[in-house]
């Protein structure tokens, strides 16, 4: 069974990053986005991988570009003044997916991934690169250097107008987005909220917030990394440590610490002086409960309780020590 080389080379670095993916505009429509199952629960909203494989993918634009054929012969002289960017991107980099290219952009990755070629190339470069110990890189013919130098001045062009687009009360240019192919149904709300405010925030149903970012690593969905995310991590990893100090260290010595002082509060018991023998009783029943406690998952019955004297409560003036 093939694996796809590009997990197969990330599980081979020791050091693995995490890439901040954006779309174009810098933003992630929907990485928490959700549709509505037949069952009444909701599912997040990628297309999953064996639902793509099933019909080529044609980008939405004027050129109606089919991923499945960028395998076949393209027109290096095509007019590309109506393309959108995601089909300007899809041409440019067909050269190189042909050829077994691992992308590291994640919107690529998926792109590709939606042919019944690309990840066969993809093995085919990883064995031969494994072979040989020589590492792959894309080539092309002037024709196309040139026509992917056409295509990268007017992919420059329309970035210029990824915000505030004319004739619009928009903030972004919501035709630039680069991997609306990506999602399952583009909910009308939500492409409304984008193009207006820049982000939208869609109600989600994950335990934790790293299981979207986990959910979109596996799926090659860009993600947008905020803050939170590394405040909730730090918040695990030291509500981890402090656990662990408590059970591997404070455990034990709370143990013998209570185990000592219950038997230096049964010594103090035979003090001449009442005081000190009450609190040292008292002082005696309560370590005595918490070595208990140590050993046992629950407390003992209590029949009787020895109320704590009143000059541990309070000093001469009423006041509570």
């Amino acid at each position: 069974m093939k694996h796809n080389p590009y997990y197969k080379r990330m599980q081979k670095n020791a050091s693995r990053t995490v890439a901040i993916a954006l779309l174009i505009l810098l933003f992630s429509p929907t990485a928490w986005s959700q549709s509505e199952k037949t069952d009444g629960s909701r599912g997040d909203a990628y297309i999953e991988r064996t639902e793509e494989k099933k019909t080529p993918l044609i980008l939405p634009g004027a050129g109606k570009v089919n991923i499945e054929k960028l395998k076949g012969k393209i027109d290096t002289q095509m007019d590309i003044s109506k393309l959108n960017l995601v089909e300007l991107r899809a041409i440019r980099n067909a050269f190189a997916a042909r050829q077994g290219y691992p992308f590291k952009d994640a919107t690529l990755r998926a792109l590709y991934n939606t042919t019944t070629w690309y990840n066969d190339a993809l093995w085919d470069v990883s064995e031969k690169e494994e072979t040989t110990g020589k590492k792959f890189s894309p080539r092309y013919t002037k024709e196309q250097l040139a026509f992917t130098e056409r295509i990268r001045a007017r992919e420059a062009e329309l970035r210029k107008l990824n915000f505030k687009p004319a004739n619009s009360k928009d903030v972004v240019n919501m035709k630039n987005l680069i991997n609306p192919f990506q999602l399952k149904e583009f909910d009308p709300k939500l492409y409304s909220m984008l193009g207006q405010n820049g982000f939208a925030i869609v109600p989600a149903e994950h335990n934790q917030l790293f299981h979207v970012y986990e959910k979109n690593d596996y799926a090659d969905f860009p993600s947008f990394v905020t803050t939170d995310l590394y405040l909730q991590l730090f918040h695990l990893y030291f509500d981890c440590v402090l656990r662990d100090v408590e059970e591997k260290h404070l455990d034990s010595l709370m143990i013998v610490f209570s185990s000592k002082m219950g038997a230096e509060m049964k010594t103090l018991t035979s003090s001449q002086n009442a005081e000190i023998k009450a609190a040292a009783e008292y002082g005696q029943a309560w370590f005595a409960v918490a070595s208990w406690l140590f050993s046992h998952d629950k407390a003992p019955k209590i029949n009787s309780y020895t109320e704590c004297p009143r000059s541990i409560q309070e000093d001469g003036n009423g006041r509570n020590h």
